[in-house]
């Protein structure tokens, strides 16, 4: 079947000119595309060739798969050397009756660059270009065509803009790879291994395309997966004899875009087995749900439940089945922030960890919530929730509903605050398929419900530490009614900040000069090799505003920067910005906070702990 395809692609090629030309042209369409209308000495001049296939035709990549012909576009010129920089990226990869194509459906691109010589000859009057491209635009039945694309530029003292490139442009930018990267490959058995080391983005699936024909067998999934190491690895099948060079270009169409590397031969060890991995984020994310429990964000709102659990006057059945609901909250809780997570950034959006505290709808939610919770300690209010129990189909209890409300909004402040190796972890998951993506969430769920879970059933290990029962406990309730209030006045404040955006200038004062985070600030400091602190932060983030007022507002603190002239850059990222949420993927991380130092003298970054106290400070920058 697959030779059978072969020769009709053949007889479609040779039969190519029995076609009119008014059929094929309708087929697909070609323009010449420059950055200037004139042409200046001693300048640089961009040119583009733009394909674009009509009505549900579709043209060839470089590699067109098992069938096609490639597509080509070559750009001369009597004046100077033209290079080509940047090509489009497939935009159809496609499997049909087990024949694998990569071709373009819409707009391809082929970016060139012209560098014109300081003198010429004075009797030359203009540059001719020459495009020369072929393809072959197939639907129901397959063309092959050719054209040459003749373009004069005049000479002029004074560079005129184009007027429709920089639209050109920018459409064209979005079909060219993010990112050119190295790597590292070998082949053994028939099975192309890949290492790129320091990849940082997320994936939940990919794509391998070599720009050689005929090596990727596509009737064998391709396996990856991103180390805790900052290392992609890559397992491709290969046909049966393929013989690679030892260098060559590959595209890895991702669900995060489309990444272009350059693989070098080379024998590395490459681990296959994810188990041990797999184990240790378990053990780092049950971890981080444990260290949970003592975050600022957290410990108040545990502590208050936790005084109601002297009342030890409870059958064991009814605290085991208090425990149970809490439990069964916090993992419900957990499992659901994961699945939606999953669900957002599969569909593109950039969200990560504590997504939902960037809407100011949920803060305003959350505000009404402990409004409500805070008039309950206080007793003002009381809320009866006895009519589940008319119900047919509930049989719960009052507690067992409060126990399971409380795993609920445990996780609801849970989820702005990041714990030692939690980051890590959540940032691990992302990066695998759903078997393992769900286990690392559980794991973290079964951490932070398990010391509140324990304390529920055996409840005198409280009252071994506190007084008997009596009338004291009313009185802590409407003390502890205070941080709730507190907590009240804090989400106003973080609803304030996303409603009322104030800064406009580069600057944020605050004792210390912080710019506003940004990639280009950072790579400009970088290339000068100046040290760099970086803030990721949010307003709704206890335990970075916390760090904020103590380490980070300290004299010893502001002492280093100002001695090592160190650039703050915070990275707010209290409302949804694509921008910070892209960086913190660069640093393996999708939640806050995260902290990260340049020291100037290398390109790699020292990660700070996220809880930060000025020995930790003195102990990172110096």
């Amino acid at each position: 079947m697959r030779y059978f395809w072969y020769i009709c692609f053949c007889l479609c090629s040779f039969c190519g000119s029995a076609f009119s030309k008014e059929s094929a042209y309708t087929a697909t369409q070609a323009e010449l595309l420059t950055s200037s209308q004139t042409a200046v000495l001693g300048e640089k001049l961009w040119i583009m060739i733009k394909i674009t296939p009509q009505n549900g035709w579709h043209i060839y990549w470089n590699n067109p798969g098992d069938v096609g012909l490639p597509t080509t576009a070559e750009l001369s010129s009597d004046l100077g050397t033209v290079l080509l920089k940047r090509q489009s990226s497939p935009k159809h990869f496609f499997i049909q009756n087990l024949i694998t194509q990569y071709a373009y459906d819409n707009d391809a691109y082929w970016l060139f660059e012209l560098s014109l010589p300081k003198q010429t000859n004075e009797s030359l009057e203009a540059i001719s270009l020459n495009a020369d491209i072929s393809w072959l635009a197939c639907k129901e039945e397959c063309v092959a065509e050719n054209m040459t694309i003749s373009k004069a530029i005049p000479f002029a003292d004074k560079i005129q803009p184009t007027p429709s490139w920089k639209k050109e442009f920018k459409a064209a930018q979005k079909t060219f790879p993010h990112s050119y990267q190295k790597g590292y490959f070998k082949v053994k058995q028939n099975i192309l291994y890949v290492k790129i080391p320091h990849f940082t983005q997320p994936l939940a699936s990919l794509k391998f395309l070599p720009f050689i024909r005929d090596t990727v067998d596509h009737q064998h999934p391709i396996r990856f997966s991103l180390r805790l190491d900052g290392n992609l690895q890559i397992i491709i099948p290969l046909k049966e004899n393929i013989i690679l060079p030892s260098v060559f270009k590959a595209l890895a169409l991702t669900d995060q875009g489309v990444w272009q590397f350059r693989l070098t031969k080379n024998d590395f060890s490459l681990q296959t087995s994810q188990m041990p991995s797999v184990l240790m984020v378990l053990l780092m994310a049950f971890c981080g749900g444990l260290i949970l429990n003592l975050m600022p964000c957290i410990f108040p709102i545990l502590f208050i439940k936790a005084i109601q659990l002297m009342n030890t006057s409870q059958r064991i059945g009814q605290k085991y089945k208090e425990a149970m609901f809490y439990f069964s909250g916090v993992v419900f809780s957990f499992a659901l922030i994961a699945g939606l997570l999953w669900i957002f950034r599969l569909g593109g959006e950039a969200i990560g960890w504590g997504f939902q505290l960037q809407s100011p709808i949920f803060i305003a939610v959350l505000f009404i919530l402990f409004f409500i919770i805070g008039l309950m300690f206080l007793g003002i209010i009381q809320i009866n929730f006895s009519f589940f129990n008319k119900l047919g189909t509930f049989s719960l209890k009052n507690t067992s509903l409060n126990a399971f409300l409380t795993g609920l909004v445990a996780v609801l402040i849970a989820s702005p605050c990041s714990a030692p190796f939690m980051g890590t972890a959540i940032a691990y998951s992302l990066t695998q398929p759903l078997y393992i993506y769900f286990p690392v969430f559980i794991a973290l769920a079964v951490g932070y419900a398990l010391p509140f879970s324990l304390l529920m059933i055996f409840p005198q290990a409280i009252s071994t530490l506190l007084p008997k029962p009596g009338k004291w406990m009313e009185d802590v309730k409407k003390i502890c009614a205070l941080p709730i209030f507190l907590t009240c006045l804090w989400l106003g404040w973080i609803f304030y900040n996303q409603t009322h955006t104030t800064i406009s200038d580069d600057v944020i004062s605050s004792g210390t000069e912080w710019q506003i985070f940004s990639k280009e600030k950072l790579q400009t400091l970088q290339a000068r090799n100046e040290p760099v602190f970086i803030d990721f932060t949010a307003k709704w983030c206890l335990t970075c505003l916390v760090n904020e007022k103590t380490a980070l507002s300290s004299r010893p603190f502001k002492k280093i920067v100002q001695e090592k002239r160190i650039h703050l850059l915070k990275a707010d990222w209290t409302t949804k910005d694509e921008t910070v949420t892209q960086a913190l993927a660069v640093y393996n991380r999708n939640s806050v906070p995260l902290y990260v130092y340049y020291d100037g003298k290398n390109q790699h970054p020292i990660i700070l702990p996220q809880l930060l106290t000025t020995k930790i400070i003195k102990q990172y920058l110096h």
